[in-house]
């Protein structure tokens, strides 16, 4: 896997005309296998889209707990283990945010806690630590959206309860 730093694309998904080798069976795994510029249909440079007007927008503050579900989601338990939290528990905890910042560093190192067998090689985890991490992150998510989004709303309306 490509290691990651911060300030870094990493890409999910592709779309468009691919002329992809036989071997890859018109599929490719982004996280495992390497596309050429051969693979792109139709040579030259296109236009980029235009850039959207700017949006005075503030990023949500749980956005890092958020990544990290999505991409674990996406790319199961090893795509959370390359990636280091630390950077991002640091700025939710100076934030205020430190129930955040709690399963975020829980689930980053419940994702790295693997055995081994005598080999270094890793075996197979049949505890419980991992799935639950992930699920309470989930859960945190899915209620600090819903309570940002109620209050978002409220305060829109002019009504707060």
């Amino acid at each position: 896997l490509p290691i990651y730093r911060p300030g870094t694309a990493v890409a999910l998904a592709v779309s468009g005309d691919l002329d992809l080798p036989d071997d890859l069976r018109h599929h490719v795994d982004l996280g495992l296998d390497q596309l050429q510029r051969s693979h792109v249909v139709g040579g030259g440079t296109r236009e980029l889209p235009p850039r959207p007007e700017p949006v005075d927008r503030v990023p949500r503050p749980v956005r890092p707990l958020e990544n990290v579900v999505h991409r674990i989601a996406l790319g199961g338990r090893a795509v959370a283990a390359v990636a280091s939290a630390e950077r991002q528990v640091n700025a939710l905890t100076r934030d205020g945010l430190t129930a955040t910042a709690d399963l975020l560093a829980d689930l980053a190192e419940a994702s790295r806690d693997r055995g081994r067998d005598a080999f270094g090689r890793v075996v197979r985890d049949a505890g419980d630590e991992f799935p639950l991490a992930w699920l309470r992150a989930g859960l945190h998510v899915r209620e600090f959206t819903r309570a940002a989004a109620r209050h978002a709303w409220l305060a829109a309306v002019g009504g707060a309860r």
